[in-house]
């Protein structure tokens, strides 16, 4: 999907992206004879406006051939509004993708309605597949031919179209969209596994585990704002149609590495995203309101340890 030319060889990507989207968008441009530095456009965004505004800004030169951005960022958990994200890159002529990750399984997504180019995503996190889970990819019906037809792509053996794959030819005849891009067949265990828990996603309905969701980082930000007070601040919109099932806490004045230990010592598990964010994720598959009033309880505790160990 990056096809740049002299003028138009611009990437777009979220500041603090993750580390992984930096190293993908850095070493296409170096692919592609481009210095990284000149190419990628960083933007730092806290709303949508702000977002689709800053595309629009970028775009007027008619540089930007790409946009990569992750709907809901990783650090902060903002959830950016895809259908504005699209219509603004597609407006300045760039082709948009977006890095699910952490969208896939935890909010409603509609990429064909809205037009996203392509996307791709992980298993191992909202979709519970576990470890290793097998991951996915999206790219929109009107690709399709395109990518038939493209000269540059990897063909593989499970590519090609089931009904003449055992023909034997030696011209590859491609499965339409994105599946004829793979190129073996997957291992069976996590096929299984990531079978089984999107059946128990299906099952519950991304509607209904959405509704929870907004509950049930309501009610954590209640009690971390009555329990906690100044202790920390919060970097993820209060908003609930602004966020997923993540706040990012930011301790200005905490070792979160500390933190974290008097957690894990009370067998409750967070993400820790150095120097000073810890992310608390309920998942309302199977998280509880109860789990989160344990957790800000032992949280309390667990600060007030740290805040002795300090003295």
């Amino acid at each position: 999907f990056y096809k740049p030319t002299k003028s138009r060889f611009k990437i777009i990507i979220e500041a603090n992206a993750f580390p992984s989207d930096e190293y993908v968008v850095q070493s296409v441009a170096t692919r592609h004879n481009f210095d990284p530095n000149e190419t990628i456009v960083r933007i730092s965004a806290n709303t949508n406006q702000e977002m689709a505004t800053a595309i629009r800004q970028i775009g007027e030169k008619n540089q930007v051939a790409l946009i990569l951005i992750a709907p809901l960022q990783y650090l902060t958990g903002i959830f950016y509004d895809i259908q504005s994200i699209v219509y603004a890159g597609h407006h300045i002529g760039a082709i948009v993708g977006l890095d699910l990750a952490h969208a896939v399984g935890n909010v409603e997504l509609s990429l064909h309605d809205h037009q996203v180019d392509f996307a791709c995503w992980c298993s191992y996190k909202y979709l519970n597949a576990g470890p290793g889970a097998i991951a996915g990819a999206f790219v929109h019906q009107k690709h399709q031919e395109a990518l038939a037809t493209n000269t540059s792509a990897l063909r593989g053996w499970w590519g090609n179209k089931r009904d003449s794959r055992f023909l034997m030819q030696q011209h590859f005849d491609p499965q339409p969209g994105i599946a004829g891009l793979q190129l073996s067949n997957p291992p069976t265990l996590p096929v299984i596994q990531l079978a089984q828990a999107t059946a128990l996603i299906n099952r519950a309905s991304m509607p209904k585990l959405r509704a929870k969701s907004k509950r049930l980082t309501a009610y954590l930000e209640f009690l971390l704002r009555r329990h906690l007070k100044s202790d920390f601040n919060m970097l993820t919109p209060s908003d609930p149609e602004r966020r997923g099932a993540q706040l990012s806490l930011y301790f200005p004045h905490r070792d979160v590495d500390t933190i974290f230990a008097a957690l894990r010592k009370r067998s409750v598990f967070v993400d820790v995203r150095r120097p000073d964010v810890i992310r608390v994720a309920p998942a309302p598959l199977y998280n509880s309101f109860t789990d989160v009033h344990r957790f800000v309880t032992v949280l309390v505790l667990a600060l007030h340890e740290v805040a002795v160990q300090e003295v």
